[in-house]
């Protein structure tokens, strides 16, 4: 099987489909392809080209190699050509081929790097170019584990976008007039008051005959002042002031 990451899927824009492969790891690790793509890939002289099905997953590693190489300290000839001119810098892993595929650009021709007692290091010839495999000599002592596992911060992510609900909101008509009478008539000045006007039910049916009981009320109410002239004098004091005020 081929592999590609998310990442690079989608910055190349191409077609995916969905899948439900099962992949298995070292220590029965395994994970689920969700989903697969086609792509041709081309040597860098643009000699070969290979279409192949990639299976498309979050991620492969981290950055390979772990730390910075020297090439000079390789003793790389001159006269090759690089599959990968940077393969020195440190870089995460966008595709990975399968056996097949890997055999199958391979060429004639390899070339030994490593000095007598140092660790394997070997030029590969392949319809790719040239690739470097092995273990050169560092001064920096470096464990590292690959293990590729689906991040928690992508599961709750996930987790979220499949139940959250619609952002949609369903509005009533009373609720959308509403909504449309506040943006239309509320406004904050410089000084930091809020200006608005209010708004009124137009069903004015829906309101019932209130006539009657406030007429009822005011002559009530004059009744009193009839017969308390000092309540009539407070009451005329306070609705004076809210005139004043409304000014």
């Amino acid at each position: 099987m081929n592999f590609m990451t998310d990442k690079l899927a989608n910055s190349l824009g191409i077609k995916q489909r969905r899948c439900a492969i099962q992949i298995g790891a070292l220590d029965n690790l395994s994970t689920t392809a969700k989903r697969y793509t086609t792509a041709t890939i081309t040597s860098t002289d643009g000699k070969y080209k290979k279409t192949l099905r990639f299976l498309v997953i979050p991620a492969m590693s981290t950055f390979i190699p772990s730390e910075p190489i020297d090439p000079s300290s390789l003793g790389l000839p001159r006269n090759i050509q690089l599959a990968d001119p940077q393969f020195h810098c440190p870089a995460p892993i966008d595709v990975l081929l399968s056996t097949g595929s890997t055999f199958a650009s391979l060429c004639i021709g390899q070339v030994n790097l490593a000095q007598p007692g140092e660790p394997e290091l070997r030029l590969q010839k392949t319809r790719f170019g040239w690739i470097i495999g092995g273990s050169p000599t560092s001064q920096t002592a470096i464990n590292t584990f690959h293990a590729t596992t689906t991040a928690l911060q992508e599961d709750l992510a996930r987790f979220w976008e499949i139940d959250e609900g619609p952002a949609t909101t369903h509005l009533s008509e009373s609720e959308r007039l509403c909504e449309e009478h506040f943006r239309n008539h509320v406004r904050r000045t410089k000084e930091g008051r809020y200006i608005f006007a209010l708004s009124f039910n137009e069903k004015l049916s829906s309101l019932g005959s209130s006539k009657a009981a406030a007429m009822s009320r005011l002559a009530s109410l004059h009744r009193r002042f009839q017969r308390d002239k000092q309540y009539e004098t407070a009451y005329s004091a306070v609705i004076q002031e809210y005139l004043d005020l409304g000014q």
